[in-house]
């Protein structure tokens, strides 16, 4: 099979749909026969190996196992009499689904064997992009229609105050509701993300204080604080030549999308 389709858009509800339904490797066997296609496949023309060595799944069983799965979905229909697969269009798995969102993620092919990372980089990285369109668009609209009102001081300043982050990001809580795992996972796939180059991510930290003794039991003290268990790090550092230790607490992380 030749690659017919090199850049498609996939809906995100259907990304979100495939991760939180545990159906990445299915989903990474749609995209393949989607873009070495037309939308209809004989099956003389299916080479599950070359399926396994291009998506990255183990073996042909492993194919076999979750096309089945995709036919029993109906996302790939198949005819016993002719032999021929049929993949179905992103369209009809909105319809069948409901999903009514028109936002959508540029794939491509070149991403066959790193679907879970694509998928992950492109929530996380349509989350943050919602975060920049209602700070900057929605709130800067709602503030200028408000200081055009009759009797209302101008409150350009403000606008320019409220409509202001230093940063945008996520925490982990909130990835883990999103890609629908627990925290430990979450903190996996977003690195995954991230090594893939799907996602931008920069550590924040807030010095809480700064010691110029040592002091073994601060630590321990702090990590009893449910606000600050697990989040607490102590940097060697100079300040004016003299050695210190600066306490520091890891804020949720700076995150900038690398996908269209």
């Amino acid at each position: 099979m030749q690659v017919v389709s090199e850049k498609i858009q996939i809906p995100l509800e259907i990304c979100s749909f495939v991760q939180k339904n545990k159906l990445v490797k299915a989903f990474s066997i749609y995209l393949y026969l989607k873009c070495n296609s037309s939308g209809k496949v004989h099956h003389s023309q299916m080479s599950f190996q070359h399926i396994a060595d291009e998506t990255g799944l183990k073996d042909s069983s492993t194919i076999k196992k979750h096309l089945e799965i995709l036919i029993e979905m109906n996302w790939v229909g198949y005819n016993h009499s002719s032999g021929y697969y049929f993949i179905r269009s992103f369209d009809y798995i909105r319809v069948h689904y409901l999903f009514k969102s028109r936002k959508a993620v540029t794939f491509r092919y070149q991403y066959i064997n790193k679907i879970q990372e694509f998928i992950t980089g492109s929530l996380i990285g349509a989350e943050i992009k919602n975060q920049m369109f209602y700070k900057e668009v929605v709130v800067k609209r709602k503030l200028r229609t408000a200081t055009q009102k009759r009797d209302v001081a101008n409150q350009s300043n403000v606008s320019d105050i409220a409509t202001t982050l230093p940063y945008y990001g996520l925490g982990i809580e909130k990835i883990a509701a999103l890609l629908g795992v627990q925290k430990s996972r979450a903190s996996e796939l977003k690195l995954s993300a991230k090594k893939a180059g799907f996602i931008w991510v920069k550590h924040k930290y807030q010095v809480l204080d700064v010691l110029y003794e040592r002091d073994n039991n601060l630590g321990k003290m702090l990590n009893e604080n449910p606000a600050f268990k697990g989040k607490i790090r102590f940097k060697k550092a100079r300040i004016k030549r003299l050695k210190c230790i600066k306490v520091m607490l890891q804020g949720y992380d700076e995150i900038k999308p690398r996908l269209t």
